[in-house]
């Protein structure tokens, strides 16, 4: 649940966020764009091993309403990832 209780951001109405560990099991993620719904990832719940907590995330999949359609900033330094091959 740490991931999930440590995610927040801005929602069509308002500020949103997720506090105590009410849901367990698969949690299906989508995004909504019109009338359209998109599946863009699921978070894997278990309270009683929190180390066992999994949160998959489609990236491609995922449409950013911003003006240049990348993902906004969350205000922290960037970080270069690098692949073992590099």
């Amino acid at each position: 649940m740490y991931f999930l209780n440590n995610t927040q951001f801005s929602g069509a109405s308002g500020p949103v966020r997720f506090a105590g560990a009410d849901r367990t099991g698969i949690i299906s993620i989508s995004q909504f764009i019109g009338n359209r719904s998109q599946f863009v990832g699921q978070f894997s719940a278990d309270v009683q091993r929190n180390a066992s907590d999994r949160m998959m995330l489609l990236d491609d999949s995922i449409v950013w309403m911003t003006k240049d359609g990348l993902p906004p900033s969350d205000g922290t330094p960037g970080m270069i990832h690098k692949s073992p091959a590099d």
